[in-house]
């Protein structure tokens, strides 16, 4: 029996009535008008109702609000008068119920109630209907397409898409067949009966449409559902969403259907159960020696093993399953798994997380199968890491050149049909972003040298090259250039001028107490210097510090939420300047190409948490130019004597040099502008020199590296060296 909330002045209600088709309640003076809102039909009833009708244009903003408030029940409130007054209207609502016999089919049905007293009027919800909406599941539909999943339910959607019906005529309809499964017992689902709406949708080129839907029953105990259906597709169809609605408990999942050629199964993209849980530590940079705690799902687990990059580091037989890991001095990024075994020595299952990952962009690495000989049905499987902001919008698998699956939601697992009598060839996993970037890994099977690796260490400079009085210096060419690794001479294999090539750029910006009355202009300088600088290609992220670093805004090519994120920063706290360089380095690991930190602090006080030593070091086996901006006030301010000493500028000189960086001293934050104009100049004109090192150890280690000029009146600037 539906219930509605009204109010108004008196009890007694009634339904306005349309047409002859109404149904009587078990309450006198209220009737059911059954007059179709939405559902099957109600497109062509809506243009009926509209046809010949002006075009409406919203002068008040507010009238479009009070259409959905009214239609509903409920009110605007727009001031705290208003607030008050909703507030106050509550104790006049009355509760009015009816017996209807409403089906799924019927979608959204209109139900009007009005006061018989005259000059009386009533708010209440002008539409009832069984189950969710249908415009819902269309805007539902939508946000699958967009993000690949969505919903509370766990749900798997395999497409096997066949050869088009008739390849001799244009725009045929090509047949597949959909298998979509649903975990009941993910929600509880299983132990009652309950109905299932379920719709399809495919999407073509031009944005048409095609729709299947139809509601179905789970039974009680039943912890699978599953759905098998032929389908005839649009010849440019590009995706396929499957939603999958419970009416009764209005939970809901959809997924974006796996796409695979004929022969697949859906039981190769059933996510595995979790069996154990690495719980990271909290603190933003690891290093040196760190407790991991693990948390074990499966009774079976007798032993867990860790790994570190696949090398074994640790062993536990018993609860509690802990242990501390030296992680080394510098907070590289590893990866750590730990492997969970049962009683008799079989693998259960295990878990992997990337320590100081940073904000790197889209990878892809194939991590099935392990063995590069393989033939049949051969599982490949992929782990894909996407830069923070951004979203994935599918993963492609290729055998030679021929793709064979598309997946949009993890796991990314396929199986590929590697023929007998032609083995060797190789398997492709490419990952696309929704800005269109693409990432790929490559695995060759069944050659000649299978098993066989080859290291290639291509050592990229960027270089910065700056006359007598410290302008920088372009239009040089590769023959004006030298480099030396320990002291060898060392062929270029490639040199440009680097200013057009995509940069990541970090922006740490110190918002410590001291910071109160300046922030303002140092949000402005900075945000001019971004908007100016920013090209299309371009990507940053800020750092927010103050006692301790934070990730104010990841990685992003938007410049817009950068610059926002920057306004947004507030003053607190005491300065950790040398941890928050380490935390901003960290951010760059794993990032490609050309990238750079800028520092801003006004350096009130020096960082005595985080020792200078290992930032210096850090900084120098990461190998990523920093500039650091300091306020730099009067000597006789006797705040500042310490960090004006001889002592801090000998440090933050060795720390930018390191790193072919540099520092800038400003005295007036109206001077901000001027400095960030001249690191843009800088960035804009560097080169890129890049080789491969000859005739030096390949130790691990310290590798000094030089860049002399012929003109001995310019000075080149980059790394002093790399860690191998």
């Amino acid at each position: 029996m539906p219930v509605v909330p009204v109010e108004g002045k008196a009890a007694e209600f009634a339904a306005v009535e349309s047409g002859d088709d109404q149904q009587r309640t078990a309450l006198p003076g209220v009737v059911l008008r059954p007059g179709r809102l939405f559902g099957r039909g109600a497109e062509k009833e809506a243009e009926e109702d509209t046809a010949g009708t002006a075009e409406v244009a919203w002068v008040d903003p507010k009238a479009p609000l009070e259409l959905l408030s009214e239609a509903t029940g409920g009110y605007v409130i727009a001031s705290e008068g208003d607030l008050l007054e909703a507030v106050g209207r509550l104790g006049q609502r009355r509760r009015v119920a009816w017996i209807e016999a409403l089906d799924y089919a019927d979608g959204l049905v209109a139900v009007e109630v009005e006061v018989q007293k005259p000059g009386h009027t009533v708010r209440a919800p002008r539409w009832r209907s069984r189950g969710t909406p249908e415009p819902l599941a269309d805007l539902r539909l939508d946000r699958i397409l967009a993000r690949g999943e969505a919903g509370e339910l766990t749900l798997v959607a395999v497409l096997e898409v066949g050869d088009a019906a008739d390849p001799t005529v244009a725009d045929s309809p090509t047949p597949a067949s959909l298998d979509a499964r649903l975990d009941l017992s993910d929600a509880g689902l299983e132990s009652r009966e309950t109905d299932l709406r379920v719709t399809v949708e495919a999407l073509g080129l031009g944005g048409e449409t095609q729709v299947l839907q139809e509601v179905m029953s789970a039974s009680f105990g039943q912890r699978e559902w599953r759905l098998d259906r032929e389908l005839s597709l649009p010849a440019d169809a590009t995706a396929v969403a499957v939603l999958v609605e419970d009416l009764r408990s209005g939970l809901w999942g959809g997924r974006r259907a796996t796409v695979v050629r004929a022969g697949a199964s859906a039981d190769v993209y059933l996510p595995e159960p979790a069996v154990l849980e690495i719980q990271r530590p909290e603190d933003a940079v690891l290093r040196g020696r760190v407790e991991f705690n693990v948390a074990v799902f499966d009774a079976q687990i007798q032993r867990l093993e860790f790994l570190l990059d696949d090398r074994g580091v640790a062993r536990r037989s018993e609860p509690p399953w802990r242990t501390r890991i030296d992680l080394g001095r510098t907070p590289r990024r590893q990866t750590l798994t730990v492997v969970g075994f049962n009683g008799g020595g079989v693998e259960v299952g295990r878990e992997s997380v990337v320590l100081n990952g940073g904000e790197a962009g889209l990878g892809v690495s194939i991590v099935a199968p392990t063995s590069n000989k393989g033939v049949g049905a051969v599982e490949v499987e992929a782990e894909i890491s996407v830069p923070v902001e951004r979203r994935l919008d599918r993963v492609l698998f290729f055998w030679n050149n021929t793709q064979v699956a598309t997946l949009y939601a993890p796991p990314f697992r396929q199986r590929v049909d590697v023929p007998q009598d032609r083995p060797v060839g190789y398997v492709r996993v490419v990952a696309m972003l929704d800005d269109g970037s693409l990432a790929e890994d490559v695995k060759l099977l069944n050659g000649p040298d299978a098993g066989e690796s080859i290291e290639v260490n291509l050592v990229e400079l960027y270089v910065v090259v700056t006359d007598g009085e410290g302008r920088p210096v372009k239009g040089l060419s590769q023959a004006d250039f030298s480099v030396r690794e320990e002291g060898i001479r060392q062929q270029i294999a490639t040199f440009s001028a680097a200013a057009d090539l995509p940069l990541t750029l970090g922006m740490a910006i110190d918002s410590s107490a001291s910071m109160f009355v300046k922030l303002p202009k140092v949000q402005k300088a900075a945000t001019d210097f971004l908007r100016s600088t920013f090209s299309d290609n371009d990507r940053a992220f800020v750092v927010d510090f103050d006692s301790t670093p934070r990730l104010a805004r990841g990685t992003t090519g938007d410049v817009e939420r950068v610059v926002d994120s920057i306004y947004g920063l507030e003053a607190s706290g005491r300065t950790a300047l040398w941890e928050s360089i380490v935390f901003s380095l960290v951010q760059l690991q794993g990032v490609r190409g050309r990238k750079a930190l800028i520092v801003f602090s006004d350096g009130a006080d020096e960082d005595d948490q985080f020792p200078f030593r290992t930032t210096n070091r850090i900084a120098k086996e990461m190998g990523v130019p920093i500039y650091l901006i300091l306020m730099r006030k009067q000597p006789e301010e006797s705040a500042f004597r310490g960090l004006l000493s001889r002592s801090f500028s000998s440090r933050i000189e060795r720390l930018t040099e390191g790193t072919g960086g540099r520092i800038f001293y400003a005295r007036e934050y109206d001077d901000l502008g001027e400095v960030y104009a001249e690191i843009e100049e800088e960035l804009r004109s560097q080169y890129l020199l890049a080789y491969y090192p000859q005739g030096v150890e390949r130790s691990r280690g310290w590798h000094e590296v030089d860049v002399d000029l012929k003109d001995r009146d310019l000075q080149p600037r980059t790394l002093t060296g790399y860690w191998q």
